[in-house]
């Protein structure tokens, strides 16, 4: 019972550093071709259908909700990223 209570709480106490602080955390990663189509969760700010390179779409939990930040998509890791970072900040 006390490693529950432990448990919950330090997931509170993380929720409330990411709430205050703008931490997020991923949750999700989908690489989006070019001509596939957008989720719909981030299509309203970038258009139904990838016309560019390839993408990268992560989510985030901010605490609150789930955030997507879109990434240009590079294999090498050098015009763009080849997986989500893990965190980041609303920087």
């Amino acid at each position: 019972m006390k490693i529950l209570v432990k448990a919950l709480l330090l997931i509170l106490v993380l929720w409330i550093a990411m709430t205050v602080f703008g931490v997020r955390i991923n949750v999700s990663q989908k690489l989006i071709q070019k001509g596939e189509s957008y989720p719909a969760s981030v299509s309203k700010d970038y258009g139904l259908v990838n016309d560019g390179d390839a993408s990268l779409v992560c989510g985030y939990f901010t605490g609150l909700a789930v955030v997507h930040a879109v990434f240009w998509y590079s294999s090498n890791n050098i015009l763009g990223k080849d997986s989500c970072p893990i965190w980041t900040d609303n920087k």
